[in-house]
C-alpha cells in the first residue's frame, strides 16, 4: 500500500469515522501530482476539494428531482 493509498483510506470526515474509497489509477495519479505540486498538502486535502466542489452540483440535481417528482403528484391529481 503506498503512502497516497494510506492516506485516502485514512480520510475522516466530521464525525470522525475512517471511510475507505476505490479510485482509478488516473485519479491516484492527478492527486499525486496536486501533492507534487504542492496545491494539496496529502490526499485528504485534496478529497475534500473536490468534494467541496461536487457538493454544489449534486444539491442542485436533487432539487431539481425533487421538483419534478412534486410536478409528478400535481399533474396526477389533476
Amino acid at each position: 500500500m503506498t503512502a497516497l493509498q494510506a492516506h485516502v483510506i485514512g480520510l475522516a470526515w466530521q464525525t470522525g469515522s475512517p471511510r475507505a474509497f476505490s479510485i482509478t489509477s488516473e485519479l491516484d495519479h492527478f492527486i499525486s501530482m496536486q501533492i507534487a505540486s504542492r496545491r494539496y498538502q496529502n490526499a485528504s486535502e485534496a478529497m475534500r476539494a473536490a468534494l467541496r466542489l461536487l457538493e454544489p452540483e449534486e444539491t442542485a440535481e436533487s432539487l431539481k428531482r425533487a421538483r419534478l417528482g412534486d410536478q409528478k403528484i400535481q399533474h396526477a391529481r389533476g
